[in-house]
């Protein structure tokens, strides 16, 4: 048993620390050297957030793992677990709306970097793999999985809130094409879907997204009390 708990807090280590030292890197990347984000305006793109309150989150429940570990001590409640769903969804979103609605309109070049690979790619599916291993034992009853609406929507409000004091996203009024109210138009006014339109598929999509990872968390939780009976 103390081997098999010594190898999980290993694992555990790993993989944090991967997602430490790559979102820290990834992020360091798109600020200085990246051929389609680059300054610190990247800052204030949802990709950039979402990994650099993955990291802080990490880092937080590396610490939690560590106090477990030695001293059986369980310092995280149901509440800590929920913010790092939440991190874990709105992670995930990142890594579903980049490869699926924006990658197909940007340069190979920047679809081939690092910057991209590591804040796109590898730490989403990095931290999908740590909550998944690590912190699945989640009250997520009634409507506590819609907590992954919760960086979206301050996302949406941060964006047209800045767009709407002239803060441009490098040379663009709104960071994505979704979200340009005055190409799109809010409903229907230019024939296509307008913005709203598309903010509602998108928590539609995110509220699926966060109950199928809650039924996910309930089958594991199933599993582990059957293996510990």
């Amino acid at each position: 048993m103390q081997k098999n708990h010594k190898s999980r807090f290993l694992l555990s280590l790993i993989i944090k620390s991967l997602i430490i030292i790559i979102g820290i890197t990834g992020i360091y990347a798109t600020v200085t050297t990246s051929t389609f984000m680059i300054s610190f305006k990247s800052f204030l793109y949802f990709t950039i957030q979402s990994n650099l309150l993955v990291v802080i989150i990490t880092c937080i429940f590396l610490y939690f793992h560590y106090i477990e570990y030695k001293k059986g001590i369980r310092k995280f409640n149901n509440h800590w677990l929920l913010v790092k769903f939440a991190l874990t969804v709105a992670i995930t979103v990142t890594f579903l709306v980049f490869f699926i609605l924006l990658a197909p309109t940007l340069p190979k070049s920047y679809l081939l970097s690092y910057d991209n690979f590591s804040v796109h790619l590898i730490v989403p599916l990095l931290a999908l793999v740590d909550f998944l291993l690590f912190d699945y034992q989640i009250d997520l009853s009634n409507f506590k999985p819609l907590i992954g609406l919760s960086m979206p929507l301050y996302y949406l409000i941060f964006a047209l809130i800045l767009s709407l004091f002239s803060i441009d996203f490098h040379g663009q009024k709104v960071p994505y094409f979704f979200l340009n109210y005055e190409k799109l138009g809010w409903l229907f006014e230019h024939d296509q879907m307008g913005v709203l339109i598309w903010v509602l598929i998108l928590m539609m999509c995110i509220s699926f997204l966060s109950y199928l990872l809650s039924l996910i968390c309930k089958y594991l939780t199933k599993i582990n009390r059957k293996q510990v009976d």
